[in-house]
């Protein structure tokens, strides 16, 4: 392209990652285009970018130029992170046979629309590693060659996802950012007066517990990819929902969470932890301040925000991406 300036069409959009992404990676945005049915991501994209034409449901682009006036070979670029539920080895690993894997077909057709008025249009499309080599190979099949990139090297969250795109890319650099450093720093506090402080923080969604199985010689902090140092005893359910982490490794990967204590927790001292706060979760993808602070104030719940997070987007690796564009 003569000009780094872009029409783009974003399916799956959630709360707009690629969009900032484009803007940290000093691309100038034309014209965004939105596919997504989720309301409360639509509610952050219309509070965060009012001027994105919201298209609704991906199953429903034929009507998109009817109803939108929308021209698919006007498109320079298509972003998508695609469902991964049904790939995924915490989800089901269905594939096709779940209606979520079907949209991968979706996601397909769009782009061979697009292709077929604009041949040079670009892709980039994002989804988990897959257990299945079946899965992956199909996949592959559809989208052409993939690249692996951990968001652990420009973030502080283990977080390993294949990307499908058509032009040249290089493994990112690692930023050697941990879970300490998007901290909030008025929760850095110390065990000293703990237990009168942790009433105040109650409202912010955060909570601090004792466990017994911190220790100081579990909760001793080291520089390892993520670690657990200990379990919430406190909460019921399955393992994965006690382990705490420590704070100088990385956080495990998010996910689409919604309540039930699956929050990740993290150790603040060696006998007490807390769950991470929505607005570190949005750090762990790399969004940009100016954002979360708009994104905290758009009137979702909690709840929405962690589940649109773990949807979301690392934003650093999007824009590491992008910044290949020639």
């Amino acid at each position: 392209m003569g000009k780094n300036i872009m029409n783009v069409l974003s399916l799956f959009n959630g709360f707009s990652g690629a969009h900032m992404a484009l803007e940290k990676a000093g691309i100038e945005i034309n014209k965004y285009y939105s596919s997504e049915i989720d309301k409360y991501a639509n509610k952050v994209t219309d509070y965060l970018f009012p001027d994105i034409v919201q298209l609704g449901d991906i199953t429903n682009f034929c009507f998109w130029e009817s109803l939108y006036n929308f021209d698919f070979s006007s498109i320079d670029l298509i972003v998508a992170g695609f469902p991964c539920q049904a790939w995924s080895v915490a989800g089901n690993q269905a594939g096709l046979s779940d209606a979520r894997g079907k949209l991968a077909l979706s996601l397909l057709d769009v782009y061979n629309e697009v292709k077929k008025q604009n041949p040079d249009v670009l892709y980039l499309f994002e989804n988990v590693c897959m257990m299945k080599k079946e899965h992956s190979d199909f996949l592959d099949g559809l989208f052409g060659k993939h690249m692996k990139i951990n968001s652990a090297l420009v973030s502080a969250q283990n977080r390993n996802r294949k990307y499908w795109f058509n032009w040249e890319v290089e493994q990112p650099e690692d930023k050697n950012i941990f879970i300490k450093d998007i901290i909030e720093d008025d929760l850095n506090i110390s065990k000293i007066g703990i237990e009168q402080k942790a009433r105040g923080f109650n409202k912010g969604g955060t909570y601090i517990k004792k466990s017994p199985s911190l220790t100081a010689s579990t909760w001793q902090e080291n520089n390892k990819l993520c670690f657990e140092v200990g379990k919430a005893d406190d909460i019921k359910g399955h393992d994965f929902l006690k382990r705490i982490y420590g704070a100088s490794g990385k956080s495990p990967t998010l996910t689409a969470i919604c309540g039930g204590n699956q929050e990740r927790k993290i150790a603040i001292d060696s006998s007490h932890y807390r769950k991470l706060t929505t607005r570190e979760c949005f750090r762990l993808q790399t969004v940009p301040e100016k954002h979360i602070n708009k994104i905290l104030n758009a009137g979702v719940s909690n709840s929405q925000l962690y589940k649109m997070c773990g949807n979301g987007f690392t934003i650093n690796v999007i824009e590491h991406i992008l910044r290949c564009v020639k």
